[in-house]
């Protein structure tokens, strides 16, 4: 039989079969000095005098996805895409109009200069 004593309520363990394993044990002790702990003014006097300041003041942590915005650069790539293929079609057209003859196009003398 285990029992520990405490002024607000009494812990007890009987087992009749077998003895406390010694982590039960601790565990036990360890929740009788929480209670103390908690209940004792002295120790809560004595850990908010010996409380240092807890605020931060440093730079927030940074985060991937607010400064590395990857919608922006999907839509300057779809632009930049875009861009390249109007580019492509216009010199594709302007090559046609090189090539064939048209009235604009013919010159039958110097151009002039």
């Amino acid at each position: 039989m285990f029992v520990l004593h405490n002024s607000t309520f009494l812990l007890s363990v009987v087992s009749p079969t077998r003895p406390p394993t010694i982590a039960s044990c601790l565990s036990m002790l360890k929740m009788v000095y929480e209670m103390k702990k908690c209940n004792n003014p002295l120790w809560t006097c004595q850990k908010v005098q010996h409380a240092l300041p807890a605020i931060d003041v440093g730079p927030p942590p940074t985060r991937s996805h607010v400064c590395c915005k990857l919608k922006k650069q999907q839509s300057e790539q779809e632009r930049r895409t875009q861009i390249e293929q109007d580019n492509c079609r216009l010199l594709q057209r302007m090559g046609t109009i090189m090539r064939t003859n048209r009235l604009d196009n013919h010159w039958v003398n110097q151009p002039p200069k």
